[in-house]
C-alpha cells in the first residue's frame, strides 16, 4: 500500500537527487523507497572500558558529571 510522505530537505539535496533520479530513469520517491528498504540495523556495541563504567554512579548524588569532573581533575592535579 502506498502513502504519501512529505521531506523537508536542503533545496540543493532536492535538486541534486532530481538530477540524480532523471539520469537514472528513475523516481526521488522510488529511490528513496529502494535506499531506506536497503538498510540493515546497526547493533550498536560499546567499547569494554564503557562497559566497565556501567553502574559506577548509582545511588551518587551527582547532578552535574561536568563540574564533578572538574572537581576531580582539579584534587588530582593542583
Amino acid at each position: 500500500m502506498q502513502k504519501k510522505l512529505t521531506l523537508s530537505l536542503d533545496e540543493a539535496a532536492i535538486l541534486k537527487g532530481k538530477q540524480f533520479a532523471k539520469f537514472n530513469d528513475t523516481s526521488l520517491s522510488e529511490m528513496f523507497e529502494r535506499y531506506l528498504l536497503a538498510l540493515q540495523p546497526v547493533k550498536k556495541e560499546w567499547h569494554p572500558d564503557v562497559l566497565r563504567l556501567k553502574g559506577a554512579l548509582k545511588g551518587s548524588k551527582v547532578t552535574n558529571v561536568k563540574e564533578a569532573v572538574e572537581r576531580q581533575l582539579k584534587k588530582k592535579y593542583l
